[in-house]
């Protein structure tokens, strides 16, 4: 993940579970240390649904690929990238066909600003179904670039900058539960990259 942080400098990590652009990411902006280590996964189940109920859709722009090169671009509320397949609590298989066997990122891409989309989207990651839900896509990529929309002028611009000014009109970037910075920002794989120590069968 390449990004810019909260100085305006150019920056990066790596990450192995899941990277978020938009609103997921903003959870992790506003969820304090002190909040996380007084009410663990309690605050941010409730920052969550509050974040839901109240945070103002912000567009960007992306341009993604995959292994082929063939480019497409999109218009994004929400963007999450994932490699695993199974997160192991209440959001169960919340990203169908991601895998750290696969040589792509699988994403999720929410190109509504509907709050009962999103919802139905989660709901659906809870009891274990697969709906299609209009505005929300599956894609596999193998690079994601993301920007803030640019006025005439080329200058990155949000619709909400102009009546709530430049903080509001950032979009924020995370990484494995990490707040990290905001946009631009760029999603590659890099192969090989990760080694896994298991248990020998029958160990």
């Amino acid at each position: 993940m390449e990004y810019e942080d909260l100085q305006g400098k150019a920056a990066s990590r790596y990450f192995t579970v899941a990277a978020g652009i938009g609103v997921d990411a903003h959870l992790f902006y506003k969820l304090t240390a002190d909040l996380k280590n007084r009410s663990g996964m309690a605050a941010y189940y409730f920052k969550a649904w509050q974040l839901w109920a109240t945070y103002n859709m912000r567009r960007f722009e992306v341009e993604y690929s995959n292994g082929s090169g063939h480019r497409e671009q999109a218009l994004l509320t929400e963007l999450m990238a994932v490699r695993i397949g199974f997160f192991g609590n209440v959001l169960r298989e919340f990203v169908p066909g991601a895998s750290l066997d696969c040589d792509e990122l699988r994403a999720v891409m929410c190109r509504t600003a509907s709050r009962s989309a999103y919802l139905q989207y989660v709901a659906g990651a809870l009891i274990g179904r697969r709906w299609n839900i209009d505005g929300i896509d599956l894609v596999s990529c193998s690079e994601i670039v993301c920007k803030l929309p640019e006025k005439s002028g080329g200058r990155p611009t949000n619709e909400n900058e102009a009546h709530h000014g430049p903080e509001e009109g950032r979009v924020y970037v995370e990484a494995d539960g990490e707040f990290l910075g905001r946009l631009p920002a760029r999603m590659t794989m890099e192969a090989n990259a990760l080694s896994l120590v298991v248990p020998a069968a029958g160990n």
